[in-house]
């Protein structure tokens, strides 16, 4: 699977990796690549665009399963995280590799940068449902979604890239996640989230 390049990303960075290194990694020919992919800028749009996609689909069963507002956001960020730390090379590709310059303006830059976008979109469906229910405080959604999404990104990429290191005093993952969800929910809702 050409699309394991992820981790050849996550280890190299983008402007280290190359047609030829993907090839030896998957033990295929170079000009097997290039009947998929037209260079590793369309490679690294793929692996946007199918992880954000996983991830959004993921979200969206949430979305349209879940009638509270609360919880349904609870369980998005809870989603979004163990989703990170369930796919950590896709996760370190997508969300912490800069986008190259060349891939600005490219037509494979499109795609995955709608992918994002829809993906952004649940969490901000997702707030706008908590203000319109009344449970979360009338405020600007988007502003509101992007704190949100900075604070879980922040602790996803730290779970993923330090949460490992024996030298620090890690709480158990699942109680560090929960708390951060709550203590975010708190910060945001009406009421306390407890006992909800």
């Amino acid at each position: 699977d050409v699309c394991s390049s992820d981790l050849l990303i996550v280890t190299q960075g983008y402007a280290n990796l190359s047609i030829r290194k993907i090839a030896d990694r998957i033990e295929h020919a170079p000009s097997t690549i290039y009947l998929y992919f037209r260079d590793k800028v369309s490679i690294l749009a793929a692996i946007c665009e199918e992880t954000f996609g996983e991830l959004t689909a993921q979200l969206e069963v949430i979305h349209q399963t879940e009638t509270d507002a609360l919880t349904g956001l609870r369980r998005g960020l809870l989603c979004y995280i163990h989703f990170g730390l369930n796919h950590p090379q896709h996760y370190l590709v997508v969300f912490n590799t800069p986008y190259p310059e060349e891939l600005d303006g490219a037509s494979d830059h499109q795609a995955p940068m709608q992918a994002g976008l829809r993906c952004f979109d649940s969490l901000c469906r997702a707030v706008r449902k908590g203000m319109e229910s009344g449970q979360l405080r009338a405020a600007d959604v988007n502003l509101v979604s992007q704190a949100v999404w900075t604070a879980i990104h922040g602790l996803t990429s730290t779970l993923i890239t330090m949460g490992g290191d024996c030298h620090f005093p890690w709480a158990p993952r699942d109680e560090l996640v929960n708390y951060q969800v709550e203590m975010l929910l708190r910060g945001i809702a009406v009421d306390s989230p407890h006992g909800r």
